[in-house]
């Protein structure tokens, strides 16, 4: 029985093809002097075969590809050399941490568990699929952002927190991993280089986190508040236009769920849509907070990235009454005081008749910032302003003047000294009272600015004048005691306060006054020097507006000119 013979298919050796082929991308069976491509389709003038080819250009996708899988090499090497240096070093005899510790604390002589991502080297990428994180990768991590929590303006009853997080995820009031999961990418941003390169892996788990939030209308509260949080995180890593869209769609859920129009702090008055009705006092406090922190950075994003807000300059809207401090939930003093919302910030007696329990940093907060965005908000000085417009900013000067004065009377008596530990570790309270003198004091420069001629009005002026001292002072003050007391956002003040200095120094030097000017202008470097201290913590802030717009001075242009292109 005759054998079929299987057909014979030659592969020509690469790099062997005719030119013709190459590049026309077919195959060729290498003849010569003509090959068989070429003779069927009678271009045999064509067909030749140089004797070396141009090497292939890399594309740049291809470029990038190859750079990045260099530089993971590298990584993965140095993560083996570290592992070898802590498993050496895990052999090592243990140094006690002091004497009067208990025999079981010992600290290890390799790296701490944040130095390097130690702990992070064994949970590559299943830490994506977990539901719950490690308590020695989350607990470190979540610690790392409550150092900073003022900065993101979101606050909550703290003993509410940390009773909340010790439950399991299966009780219904333990916190969502959502909420979790991005304060553990915040401490991740806060962290060294070596475990920012984890921020891709925590922020994939985020996103799933709050799509689980969603689909199974999940504590829709700490979703809010997780999703607030993502879009300031966006904000810091220069994605404004993501972080905004996430802010915009927080504040319409919170729209709908009612938060604009908590009146009460009674917990039997309140009624909520989608949102699990607040068990008790603390609880709805909790929801007030949130209200006020997603519009003190729906104004404070506005401002900086120069976007429209989502919120409208309405009382009619807005109801949810000011917060109060936390304590004032739990003892239920709250839910006696008088209702006082955004409309006492529209006539000369309602601030001052509203009840003590308003006196507070989280509510001097919201209130500057209300009164900032409505300074702003008023008719540009260079217009014609109307009967109604210079009633609506001389009863404005009023508000902020007597603001201001019931926060320097509530400093003197509360905190004649700043720490960042009033009240426990980390505590936000002087940080958050910082911040709000210091807006008050940019809003006061503001409209002062906008009700006449400044120039002119030699009180006015110098009114305003003092209030820019006021603010640096009150910064470097704080400065001194602890950079992590002055909140990011403040340079929106300082900027407000270089630009008096700046006018200042023209005056002056127009009226051939050196020696003032000279002082004048050390006073334009000394909130420099403010500044420069701030982007050198939080380098997006050299881009943004009020910092770029001093260039306008011709003082520190070059400085700026500099900043604007890094």
């Amino acid at each position: 029985m005759a054998t079929e013979v299987a057909p014979h298919h030659f592969v020509l050796t690469k790099g062997n093809a005719c030119a013709v082929c190459r590049r026309k991308k077919i195959r060729c069976d290498g003849n010569k002097p003509v090959c068989g491509p070429c003779k069927r389709l009678a271009i045999d003038h064509r067909c030749s075969y140089p004797a070396t080819f141009p090497p292939r250009v890399k594309s740049n996708k291809c470029q990038l590809l190859a750079n990045r899988v260099e530089e993971l090499t590298i990584e993965i090497n140095n993560v083996m050399k570290s592992r070898d240096l802590s498993d050496s070093a895990a052999d090592a005899p243990q140094v006690a941490i002091g004497a009067q510790d208990d025999d079981r604390l010992a600290l290890s002589p390799g790296l701490g568990p944040l130095d390097t991502p130690i702990a992070l080297r064994d949970y590559p990428m299943s830490l994506l699929k977990q539901r719950d994180l490690p308590p020695n990768i989350r607990d470190p991590l979540v610690n790392l952002y409550l150092k900073k929590k003022s900065h993101n303006c979101m606050t909550w009853s703290m003993p509410k927190f940390w009773a909340a997080y010790k439950l399991p995820y299966s009780d219904p009031g333990s916190i969502h991993p959502a909420l979790v999961d991005v304060m553990c990418l915040f401490g991740v941003l806060y962290s060294p280089p070596s475990v920012r390169s984890f921020e891709p892996l925590f922020y994939a788990r985020l996103q799933r986190s709050l799509a689980n939030s969603l689909e199974n209308t999940d504590r829709i509260h700490d979703f809010m508040r997780a999703s607030a949080l993502v879009a300031i995180y966006c904000y810091h890593r220069e994605r404004s236009a993501v972080g905004h869209s996430h802010l915009t769609a927080t504040i319409q859920l919170a729209m709908a769920c009612g938060l604009h129009k908590l009146e009460t702090s009674d917990v039997d008055s309140v009624s909520l849509s989608l949102l699990r009705p607040p068990r008790d006092a603390t609880e709805l406090g909790d929801m007030i907070h949130t209200w006020w922190a997603l519009s003190c950075i729906d104004r404070i994003s506005s401002t900086l990235l120069e976007c429209p807000t989502t919120l409208p300059e309405n009382d009619v809207v807005v109801k949810t009454m000011w917060p109060c401090d936390f304590e004032d939930y739990t003892s239920g003093r709250a839910a006696y005081a008088a209702y006082s919302g955004v409309a006492s910030l529209r006539a000369h007696c309602d601030l001052a008749s509203a009840a003590s329990v308003y006196d507070n940093v989280y509510a001097f907060r919201a209130k500057s910032m209300e009164l900032l965005y409505h300074a702003m908000a008023l008719t540009p000085s260079h217009q014609e302003r109307n009967v109604d417009q210079v009633c609506d900013i001389r009863t404005t000067i009023a508000v902020a003047s007597r603001l201001s004065e019931t926060m320097v009377a509530y400093r003197q008596k509360t905190c004649p000294t700043f720490s960042c530990a009033r009240r426990f570790e980390n505590d936000e309270h002087d940080s958050t009272l910082v911040f709000a003198m210091s807006i008050c004091y940019a809003t006061l420069i503001r409209l002062l600015n906008a009700s006449t001629d400044t120039r002119r009005d030699h009180d006015l002026y110098q009114r305003r004048l003092q209030l820019a001292r006021d603010c640096v002072a009150l910064g470097e003050e704080a400065s001194s005691v602890d950079p992590a007391l002055i909140m990011p956002v403040i340079i929106m003040a300082w900027c407000t306060s270089y630009e008096v200095f700046a006018w200042e120094a023209i005056r002056l030097k127009e009226r051939g006054e050196g020696e003032a000017v000279a002082a004048a202008l050390k006073e334009v470097e000394g909130v420099m020097n403010l500044i420069r201290q701030l982007v050198q913590r939080v380098g997006i802030l050299k881009k943004k507006w009020p910092v770029q717009n001093l260039q306008r001075f011709n003082i520190h242009k070059a400085e700026l000119v500099k900043w604007s292109k890094q």
